[in-house]
């Protein structure tokens, strides 16, 4: 971690818990790995082939719904962020964030959803959800 960050980081220690000063090094470790929440959206998108702008906009088609529905989980389940956070991101509101959950659930491994599952093996392969 950079000198600077680390000295900013301890003089903070006696003003917060050590469990949120923890949370704030692996924050800037992910950050500085490349593994930001932003940093997912964009790489799913880019996975999937998908523009990010597509899947912030209104477009109903397959390929869109698939591609919010791979980012919601793994917004949720690798970086814990709220349906809140993620329905920002992906410009839905949480309740349809909630359903992309429901949806990821029901459709995986199922054989009348083809392109679902190939599209899951993709993002399987670099975020294990």
């Amino acid at each position: 971690m950079n000198e600077k960050i680390e000295k900013a980081l301890n003089d903070l220690s006696p003003f917060v818990s050590l469990s949120l000063l923890s949370l704030i090094r692996n924050i800037v470790k992910e950050y500085r790995a490349g593994k930001t929440a932003e940093g997912a959206f964009h790489d799913i998108c880019s996975l999937l082939n998908v523009n990010p702008k597509d899947v912030r906009g209104s477009g109903r088609k397959p390929y869109l719904f698939n591609a919010r529905v791979f980012i919601t989980v793994v917004l949720r389940k690798i970086f814990g962020l709220s349906f809140i956070k993620i329905g920002w991101m992906i410009n839905r509101d949480h309740a349809t964030c909630i359903y992309y959950l429901k949806a990821f659930d029901e459709r995986k491994g199922r054989k009348d959803y083809k392109q679902f599952n190939e599209d899951y093996e993709k993002i399987k392969e670099k975020y294990d959800v």
